[in-house]
């Protein structure tokens, strides 16, 4: 009797964070509904996720790398040079300038909601006024009092992911054109390195930003905050990187399924209306079909960028309180345990 007394008291003084962090970053997600618009803008530029990131830069790894790395012009400069060098007078070139002005302004546009929202949404989710919840508005002028700080942010980290793509996944791109046994270990290393250097990059722009909009750190000040965090808590970071991707990606998975669902119904209508030649019915059903695609697929991934934030900002005020050793102590004891068992 004893001994199960003693057995029951026994306690992790070290608990799993992910155990702590993910339903409370879910808890914060779903309270917070009316800061989801900020992240529909807030995604634009930087999610807070890996799945993204990782997903659609291998795709275009291997033509974007080669062509650095062949001497190739990247293709957004390739239309600019064509468009004025096939321009057959001044009034084409007048045209052209306009259209570049105008797509111009509209970048900066995307750019700059993008840059308030970041800052607003991290606000709207970690930030206090007068000891309650910040309001929508109130979030939107945290952002927008910030905004020059957070574009500086996702300029330095920004231009950091692009020297780690280039530099781990040119062996990845050269292997696609060449494929050798060499080259494959190599790609394959590198896309580790790389999946790393992401998770690493989105920790130290989300602490930098947590940084600047809740604690007022300048852009250097708030890198190297962000910096001594992935040092204290690299192995946090590493593990709730990695289940950051997997819960990111369910979210999205259940979203396209919640779609699957409640878009048979309309298929079947549209079925039954094309045997019957009925084509209004069919342009109707079309039309609803297409909008609850986007409206599921606005809705899941608003709730997926919105709970990446709220989870990194949980990690950014809990991993001041331990580093390495104490997840290595609860590795240690979960396998002891499970050789116990």
């Amino acid at each position: 009797m004893h001994n199960r007394m003693i057995r029951k008291n026994k306690t992790n003084p070290h608990p799993h964070l992910y155990r702590i962090i993910i339903p409370d970053a879910f808890r914060d997600a779903w309270s917070r509904r009316y800061v989801w618009p900020l992240a529909l803008f807030a995604g634009l530029l930087y999610t807070g996720g890996i799945y993204d990131v990782l997903l659609t830069t291998f795709r275009e790894a291997g033509r974007k790398s080669l062509a650095v790395t062949t001497g190739g012009m990247p293709p957004i400069l390739t239309v600019l040079w064509n468009g004025f060098s096939a321009a057959p007078d001044s009034i084409a070139a007048v045209g052209l300038l306009q259209s570049i002005i105008i797509g111009v302004l509209i970048v900066a546009t995307v750019v700059g909601l993008s840059v308030i929202c970041q800052g607003a949404l991290a606000f709207g989710l970690g930030g206090t006024i007068r000891g309650r919840a910040p309001l929508f508005g109130e979030s939107l002028y945290i952002g927008a009092h910030y905004a020059w700080r957070v574009l500086a942010l996702n300029i330095v980290t920004l231009f950091l992911g692009w020297l780690a793509k280039f530099f781990f996944l040119v062996p990845y791109g050269l292997s696609q054109t060449n494929p050798v046994t060499g080259l494959g270990v190599l790609a394959a290393l590198g896309a580790i390195l790389f999946a790393v250097s992401v998770i690493a990059l989105a920790a130290i722009h989300l602490f930098a930003l947590n940084a600047i909009v809740l604690q007022d750190a300048h852009v250097t000040e708030s890198l190297h905050r962000a910096w001594y965090l992935l040092r204290q808590g690299w192995l946090n970071v590493l593990e709730i990187g990695t289940i950051l991707f997997l819960v990111g990606a369910g979210i999205l998975a259940a979203g396209a399924l919640a779609f699957m669902l409640m878009a048979l119904p309309i298929f079947l209508l549209m079925a039954a209306a094309a045997l019957m030649n009925s084509t209004v019915i069919v342009y109707f059903g079309f039309i609803l079909f297409v909008s609850l695609f986007f409206l599921t697929t606005l809705i899941a991934g608003m709730l997926a960028v919105t709970f990446q934030y709220a989870a990194w900002h949980r990690l950014f005020i809990r991993v001041g309180e331990g580093g390495a050793l104490p997840k290595i102590h609860r590795w240690w004891l979960s396998l002891t345990r499970s050789v116990r068992a």
